[in-house]
């Protein structure tokens, strides 16, 4: 499981892990060796919101237009 900021269409995307500079491995021991890429896995799915609501008219200059009910992707942002 990731904690990222996707965008919708974005499922099939590849996950990376990147490290630069150095990293500790599970037991501890730190590596200075560059660069580690690997492949984490594939980008599954993103936690929706369904908006609930009715359907209104909203009347425009030019003609009526309905409102709908959808969903929208929920995106965390940690500052």
């Amino acid at each position: 499981m990731i904690d990222a900021a996707c965008f919708p269409g974005s499922s099939g995307s590849p996950v990376f892990l990147y490290n630069t500079g150095g990293w500790a491995t599970r037991s501890g021991t730190s590596l200075w060796v560059g660069i580690r890429i690997k492949l984490l896995g594939l980008l599954y799915a993103g936690p929706v919101h369904t908006i609930e609501g009715e359907i209104i008219i909203v009347n425009v200059p030019t003609q009526q237009r309905s409102v709908s009910v959808t969903t929208i992707l929920i995106i965390w942002t940690y500052n």
